[in-house]
């Protein structure tokens, strides 16, 4: 027997397309996916039902994946794509769930639907406009947070994707929300590089999402990054300025969207370090981050972080409309200075219903580079339990504590 020819015959297989972006991993599953229907939003919402987030969990949790997994699902009908306004939709997964928006999946998925021929897949793509001066083509992604311009640089023939140039989009409206924000750090919580401070000052910023940025050197680490030995330790600090800023009335208050009637909860926290990356001839600088989204280390520079990080620079009076600056993940920095992203501020723009320095914001470009991985048949054999829906080992100790709980509760005389 064959196996590698068998193994699609299994009553439930999924194929997917492998790739990553500066070391950030994407996932994009193109057969074998639930039936959604209506707005994106919508879609959203009926993908996270537990009838339908097997497939998530399947694809992007142990053992076909991990915490640090993120995907994206095109999506062939929305709102947007009927209306002819956009040319696709896409959900954006990751280990923890779903998100409004990942950029280092948006760069990586962009160059796929430039490469794919497949009506089944992009019915819309041999409609893309493609440029001959250029040789660039345009792509209209519908997201979350809203419509996506990207473009993508492509080979003469207008086929297929050029890898030795950067793919670049144009974010959602991008701003700072807050500058100079004093949060307190609890005495239960504080970390030894802190020293005898009970506080820290950050920024707030949003790029269709809410990120808190911090220095190395305001956390307590007086060489910046350099002087980090261990991420996975810098988690219960991360955790404590998330938690600190999602429950405290007056530090919550800067992460509402002009639109929303509630805060937003901070997606990411970015501890950044301008004293050191590797720059380039066509930049005006750089700098390294390590960006902490939902419950993993991003392995890319993050383009919403790095979107974010532009529009603060901008309102803090350190940027130019135009002007590029190289933003590197400690992956990037550490591989020859090869995978930063760029960032740059295009436009300025009024933000509607924005109040103070979050009046005004910009319309970021980001460009990166992506990479195919591989492809895959995920097949799940019918008395396989144990990978039906995925899993995490770190949450496998809560899993049994509420088992022993439950059958404590049904002992007789309890």
């Amino acid at each position: 027997m064959d196996v590698f020819s068998s193994l699609p015959t299994s009553n439930e297989h999924i194929k997917c397309v492998d790739m990553h972006t500066s070391g950030g991993p994407v996932r994009i599953p193109i057969q074998g996916l639930p039936n959604l229907t209506g707005t994106l939003l919508g879609q959203k919402s009926q993908a996270s039902l537990p009838e339908n987030d097997y497939i998530r969990r399947r694809l992007l949790l142990e053992p076909r994946g991990h915490d640090g997994m993120y995907g994206g699902i095109l999506r062939k009908d929305t709102e947007l794509t009927k209306s002819g306004v956009a040319d696709i939709g896409i959900l954006y997964i990751h280990s923890g769930g779903y998100s409004m928006m990942c950029g280092h999946v948006t760069l990586g998925v962009s160059r796929f639907l430039i490469d794919t021929h497949d009506p089944e897949v992009f019915p819309n793509r041999e409609k893309l406009r493609f440029d001959t001066k250029s040789l660039t083509t345009e792509l209209r992604l519908h997201a979350p947070c809203g419509l996506l311009r990207i473009t993508v640089p492509t080979m003469p023939d207008g086929k297929s994707s050029d890898p030795n140039r950067d793919v670049s989009f144009l974010s959602v409206p991008s701003f700072a929300a807050g500058l100079d924000i004093e949060v307190p750090i609890e005495t239960i919580r504080k970390w030894t590089e802190l020293g005898t401070r009970s506080s820290i000052v950050v920024d707030i910023s949003f790029s269709g999402a809410f990120f808190a940025i911090v220095s190395a050197q305001e956390l307590g680490f007086a060489n910046g990054v350099k002087d980090i030995r261990n991420l996975e330790e810098l988690w219960p600090v991360v955790n404590t300025i998330r938690d600190t800023i999602s429950t405290a009335p007056e530090l919550s208050a800067y992460t509402y969207l002009p639109t929303s009637p509630e805060p937003v909860l901070v997606n990411g926290v970015i501890i950044r370090d301008s004293t050191i990356g590797q720059t380039r001839e066509d930049v005006s600088g750089a700098e390294v981050g390590i960006v902490f989204v939902e419950n993993a280390i991003d392995r890319s520079p993050c383009g919403s972080g790095t979107a974010a990080r532009v529009a603060l620079a901008y309102a803090k009076g350190e940027r130019k409309i135009g002007e590029r600056w190289a933003y590197h993940s400690m992956l990037s920095l550490t591989s020859d200075g090869q995978g930063p992203f760029v960032g740059s501020p295009e436009e300025e723009i009024v933000i509607p219903g924005g109040k103070g320095v979050g009046a005004r914001g910009v319309v970021v470009r980001t460009e990166g580079r992506a990479y195919y991985t591989g492809a895959s048949i995920f097949v799940l054999e019918d008395i396989d339990k144990i990978s039906r829906s995925g899993f995490k080992i770190m949450e496998l100790s809560k899993a049994l504590a509420g088992t022993r709980r439950t059958q404590h509760a049904q002992e007789p005389g309890t």
